[in-house]
């Protein structure tokens, strides 16, 4: 793992997961495995268009974090290669953190999605890019504003990016050229006292 300081709280990380764990967290989005639900969870859901994702126990509508929310779901594979998530991030901030909220995202072509936030301040997002091939005129970047600009991470498959998760980003569909969907999961982390 190779990380990047983009902007004041985005972080641009490379290789993220191991060979093997990226396999592992690849599959789970294997629609034989897990079923495919239409979700729509952010702390503000009146903005947002609804999105695909990997269904897991509970399904949240505007949703505040907190330390003692369970959003994990039950996937271990998840919940381990979070686990793992948490510590780096620990690694790149320099604080405590508590993992409490797993979402995976599927976007098709032309599926924009609108800004948002997922959580708190105090909260952290790693998302990692997680379609096994990706061609860079399929667009899907990761979009992050600040006060005074926007910032774009491209989607490159097993890279990601660590930002403050009260702050309006958003993840860009693939395009019309698109002949893969937009593979994406995302770590929110809470900041410990």
């Amino acid at each position: 793992m190779k990380f990047e300081e983009v902007s004041t709280s985005l972080y641009k990380i490379k290789d993220v997961l191991s060979g093997n764990d990226f396999s592992l967290i690849s599959d789970e989005f294997n629609f034989r495995y897990n079923n495919i639900v239409t979700k729509n969870n952010s702390i503000d859901s009146s903005n947002i268009l609804p999105r695909l994702a990997i269904s897991k126990p509970h399904h949240y509508k505007n949703i505040n974090i907190t330390y003692n929310d369970d959003l994990l779901g039950d996937n271990l594979t998840f919940i381990r290669i979070g686990s793992n998530i948490k510590l780096m991030s620990e690694k790149i901030l320099k604080r405590k953190l508590s993992l409490v909220r797993i979402n995976t995202n599927i976007q098709y072509p032309n599926m924009e999605n609108t800004f948002h936030q997922d959580g708190v301040e105090g909260c952290w997002t790693f998302v990692i890019f997680l379609n096994t091939s990706w061609d860079s005129l399929w667009g899907g970047e990761f979009v992050y504003a600040t006060e005074s600009d926007y910032h774009y991470v491209p989607f490159i498959p097993n890279h990601g990016c660590l930002c403050a998760a009260h702050r309006d980003h958003r993840g860009s569909a693939p395009n019309s050229l698109a002949k893969a969907y937009r593979q994406t999961i995302a770590f929110t982390m809470y900041e410990l006292p």
